[in-house]
């Protein structure tokens, strides 16, 4: 009974840890067709709970979200290219800082990253498929003793679009609770400005989240 009850946690643990990756057998194929790609700056959203916390009017929260999304497309680029030398890649990816000179070069707006036609992002870019992340920030867990010092959870997904498709080809999600040794990052580190301050006790569970995902990475050499 006890070896049963055992194997039961393991499944839960395995369905509720391990990141959702979606793709197909005709996707996948499109995924071996790419040379090249790009990171887009990534979709910010930050809850109520977490918005509150920090008592920033609605243009500050806007400013948040826009130094978040550049400071962590950066970052992941950053954890992609640090994998890519244990891991080599079968595509090569445009640095995070030419992808955004071009959108800024075209006056593509933040909105329009978002919500823009993406096969059209893939020319404008000149590559053959986009990486178009979304992070979460402060969702709340199960209720728990935690919640009185966690400011929740963050989750992640990021969609690949590709030059041909209309849809998309991969898909990750993710969610990862707060690392509490973020709370000593506060401590450890001196904030450049006020938006740094907010992300920085983040960091460890922004890292735990982009190794999850270049662990599932698909463009990697067989």
């Amino acid at each position: 009974m006890l070896k049963k009850i055992f194997y039961i946690l393991i499944l839960i643990c395995f369905s509720t840890c391990s990141p959702a990756i979606q793709t197909s057998s005709t996707t996948t194929n499109a995924l071996t067709q790419h040379k090249t790609i790009a990171i887009l700056p990534i979709k910010i959203e930050l809850t109520s709970k977490l918005r509150k916390t920090n008592n920033f009017n609605s243009q500050e929260i806007e400013e948040l979200k826009r130094y978040m999304s550049l400071a962590l497309q950066g970052h992941l680029y950053e954890s992609i290219i640090k994998k890519q030398k244990r891991f080599p890649y079968t595509v090569s990816i445009q640095s995070a800082d030419f992808t955004n000179s071009i959108l800024s070069s075209k006056k593509i707006s933040f909105s329009e990253v978002f919500t823009g036609d993406k096969k059209e992002l893939c020319k404008i870019l000149g590559v053959d498929a986009i990486l178009s992340p979304q992070a979460i920030f402060g969702k709340q867990q199960n209720s728990s003793i935690n919640d009185l010092v966690s400011p929740g959870e963050m989750e992640m997904t990021v969609i690949i679009f590709d030059s041909v498709f209309t849809q998309s080809v991969w898909r990750f999600n993710h969610t990862k609770k707060y690392n509490t040794k973020d709370i000593l990052t506060q401590t450890q580190y001196t904030a450049e400005n006020k938006y740094q301050e907010v992300l920085l006790p983040w960091i460890r569970t922004v890292d735990d989240m982009f190794q999850t995902f270049t662990a599932g990475f698909p463009y990697k050499k067989k």
